[in-house]
């Protein structure tokens, strides 16, 4: 069963997140909606006279600025569909209309800018992570507000952080009765059975669950089953401070190591050839505090490669990662 049977199609328009002691009448009104209330009660499937509860999304029928989504990067096989369509190979460059499922093979990523503000060039990027798959249901944009409400069916995201001087664009993130809001990107969201994982790296994060709400401040994380309040909020491991090889050296053999982060059950090697981390390559796990492959394969035409650790702490949440450090590759066996 495809993304598309499981949440629908996605209408035109905007989206809100019920927050605690908000009815369909108060949101139509603070949204000048007065009159429509059953109108936005059939396009967030509620019955008549039914109210909805915190962490719920409603969908409003209003005129915004509609946008199509672009596939920025990708690496692998990456494949997009529309309804009961056969997937499709997708293509940086690529146009995605609002209800587009999008999936990643595995060792296979994409980012993509789900909201662009041409005036200023501000944009909402998100990164797909090896074996999973989202619905870009909507994304919308007035004046220099911009808001993104994506599905996430399996799998892991990340909402890349904006870029300082960027004015927070607000993505919405939904997964089996659970929901994520952050403005501001720097977040990560983990489909895991039964529940939504969320990690705040860089920025806060709403999270919600079973009707109730919680605020994660950066360097936070906390699991939401949908039907239960969010669990409580726990401390996100530090990155290694000390990496091997150095920055900005080169990259002749293949082992990297770094100190140990105390209470650290793993690790996990990101690699990417940006150092934004919107265009990945690769993404190991280790037990130990290093790691030695015997071989690395990486695209040939890259000059070089960013690198980066994150811990993983026993409940299985990924920490914040260590600096970024770049990796030039010896003359002659780069583009």
């Amino acid at each position: 069963m495809g993304l598309w049977a499981l949440f629908g199609v996605a209408q035109a328009g905007s989206h809100v997140v019920v927050q605690p002691g908000q009815t369909v009448e108060s949101i139509a009104r603070d949204e000048q909606l007065v009159g429509r209330e059953a109108e936005i009660r059939q396009l967030s499937g509620l019955g008549r006279g039914a109210q909805p509860t915190p962490g719920a999304v409603l969908l409003l029928p209003i005129d915004r600025s509609g946008q199509e989504s672009l596939v920025l990067t990708t690496y692998g096989v990456v494949t997009s569909r529309i309804g009961a369509a056969a997937p499709a190979p997708l293509a940086p460059g690529e146009r995605l209309a609002p209800g587009a499922e999008v999936c990643t093979a595995a060792e296979s990523f994409v980012t993509l800018r789900l909201v662009l503000d041409e005036s200023t060039r501000h944009h909402d990027d998100l990164t797909l992570m090896p074996e999973s798959c989202v619905v870009v249901e909507r994304v919308t944009l007035e004046g220099a507000e911009r808001s993104s409400l994506v599905s996430l069916g399996q799998g892991s995201v990340t909402v890349q952080p904006n870029l300082d001087g960027h004015v927070p664009g607000r993505v919405t993130v939904r997964a089996w009765g659970a929901v994520t809001s952050g403005l501001g990107g720097g977040h990560r969201m983990h489909v895991e059975r039964g529940a939504l994982r969320a990690e705040a790296v860089s920025q806060p994060l709403e999270i919600y669950g079973g009707g109730a709400r919680l605020d994660l401040s950066a360097g936070e994380g906390s699991r939401s089953r949908g039907d239960a309040p969010p669990d409580p909020a726990v401390k996100l491991l530090i990155g290694p401070a000390t990496l091997l090889p150095e920055d900005h050296s080169v990259l002749r053999s293949p082992d990297f190591t770094w100190s140990p982060v105390p209470r650290a059950l793993g690790y996990q090697v990101e690699l990417s050839t940006d150092p934004y981390f919107t265009e990945p390559v690769l993404v190991v796990e280790s037990p130990l505090a290093e790691w030695l492959p015997e071989a690395m394969l990486l695209p040939w035409r890259a000059r070089g490669v960013y690198w980066r650790v994150i811990p993983v702490d026993r409940f299985g949440y990924l920490g914040v990662p260590s600096e970024t450090q770049h990796l030039r590759f010896p003359p002659g066996s780069g583009g």
